[in-house]
């Protein structure tokens, strides 16, 4: 999962304040039960939790199903969060090629909500000549990466 900046407190350790902070050994879960309770709420802390870059990674693994005695090709993938999250990333299209033969293509708008792509492509002569390429594209659709 991509850092979010925030720090996230989960457990609570008792110091001795008269003895320079020394650890007494007793913890307790960072929860909020009680009035009054020592719950430290989730905190921005960029030194600690610095946000993860964004990136152009491809993803791995994409399925693909094509056979020789089939018309339709079939795929689906995830990203990784840092991709998933990349606010760069303005569209993905997958595009299907082969060799002497028509290529189609369909676009996905980014952002999604789910990160969970999938298409067919149907009507194809012989599906398993064809190969899936990944293009990722700038809101000015300039090409950021091919897969």
């Amino acid at each position: 999962m991509a850092n979010t900046g925030n720090k996230i407190v989960l457990l609570l350790k008792q110091v001795d304040s008269n003895h320079g902070d020394t650890p007494t050994g007793l913890t307790e879960a960072n929860t909020v039960d009680v009035a009054g309770s020592d719950y430290i709420p989730p905190y921005q802390n960029l030194t600690e939790c610095p946000l993860s870059s964004p990136t152009t990674d491809c993803p791995i693994p994409v399925y693909v199903t094509n056979t020789s005695s089939t018309t339709v090709f079939n795929f689906e993938f995830s990203l990784n969060s840092t991709t998933f999250t990349n606010s760069n990333i303005a569209k993905i299209t997958a595009t299907i090629t082969a060799s002497g033969h028509p290529t189609y293509s369909v676009d996905f708008t980014m952002p999604m909500t789910n990160n969970y792509f999938s298409g067919s492509f149907t009507g194809l002569s012989n599906a398993s000549l064809y190969t899936l390429v990944l293009t990722y594209y700038d809101a000015s659709n300039t090409l950021l990466q091919t897969c």
